[in-house]
């Protein structure tokens, strides 16, 4: 009973944050919430972002948009990015460059680059009475030489996708509200990606140390290496990584099936595997619900509360 309790908890929680998101989300994109009533024979507007006078469908503004950027940017090798509303992508060029483009009432992006950090940054003038109707959003592009060397990237984003290409980093930082994220062909000393709602897919990433923490969406990785440390915990959806997994690797799982497919052999692991409401399969051939092996240069733990896990060694 603890243990049903113990998942019941997990699924409730990441389901009222995302409603928490959508919510927000919801009026970003232009959606009806607020209620018209009669004050004093006058019709007021009432909703989350405060209360004003009602306006008929010819007083709505359209929503701006403009453009900014440049290309030939003098190299950096700090990148930090904090917008709103957004697309943020990572393009290979010749040179460093970075173009923003937006759209919104008072919804602006602004960018500098300066002692090698190129800085990204989304501001806002909401009034009381601002017009819900406005649409708002934007995409930041970021163009780097194909393996540029970072020190550090810090991507923050509260609606929008996320797509980073062919880079390296000592240290990558990487928080998504609502949105997908998407990581190819990178080397990470350190990283950590947090995402609330979203799918988070990665392919052909070296890591050292990398810690991907999802609420609600789908975890995929295809040729994902990680030298010491790999730490995965998923609240609900899939997790399915593949490639080759040193040192220690944990996983999380509150709802969702657990695959993993590592190019290391079985006799090089001690691991430990326990579900709840599933399955257990080791290269193929059913388990107990709790199975562990000592020894072995590397670890493996999973824990999950309602799913199967699936391992293949290689």
């Amino acid at each position: 009973m603890k243990k049903l309790a113990k998942v019941l908890a997990g699924v409730a929680a990441p389901l009222f944050l995302v409603g928490v998101i959508l919510m927000g989300a919801g009026w970003a994109m232009g959606a009806q919430t607020e209620l018209t009533v009669n004050i004093g024979g006058h019709p007021v507007n009432v909703g989350f972002t405060g209360f004003y006078p009602h306006a008929g469908s010819d007083s709505i503004e359209a929503a701006s948009g403009s453009a900014a950027g440049e290309r030939d940017l003098a190299a950096f090798d700090k990148i930090e990015i904090d917008v709103s509303m957004g697309d943020v992508n990572f393009i290979v060029a010749d040179d460093y460059g970075v173009d923003l483009t937006w759209y919104g009432k008072n919804y602006e992006l602004h960018y500098t680059n300066e002692n090698g950090r190129l800085k990204v940054w989304s501001t806002s003038l909401p009034d009381v009475g601002v017009n819900l109707s406005t649409k708002y959003g934007g995409t930041v592009t970021v163009y780097l030489p194909r393996d540029a060397r970072m020190e550090e990237v810090d991507v923050t984003t509260a609606l929008g996708d996320i797509s980073m290409t062919s880079f390296q980093t000592d240290k990558m930082e990487v928080l998504a509200d609502l949105g997908d994220v998407y990581l190819y062909d990178a080397l990470i000393v350190e990283g950590n990606m947090t995402l609330s709602l979203g799918d988070l897919q990665i392919s052909d990433v070296t890591a050292r140390d990398l810690t991907l923490d999802l609420s609600l969406g789908d975890l995929t990785a295809a040729r994902l290496t990680t030298e010491k440390s790999l730490d995965i915990e998923n609240s609900m959806g899939l997790v399915d990584i593949g490639g080759s997994f040193a040192g220690t690797t944990e996983i999380s799982s509150s709802l969702g099936d657990v695959n993993v497919s590592t190019d290391l052999s079985g006799r090089d692991y001690g691991y430990d595997m326990d579900v709840s409401m599933g399955d257990i399969y080791i290269d193929g051939v059913e388990q107990k619900h709790s199975v562990s092996r000592s020894g072995g240069a590397h670890y493996l733990e999973i824990d999950n509360d309602m799913g199967d896990i699936t391992v293949y060694f290689g």
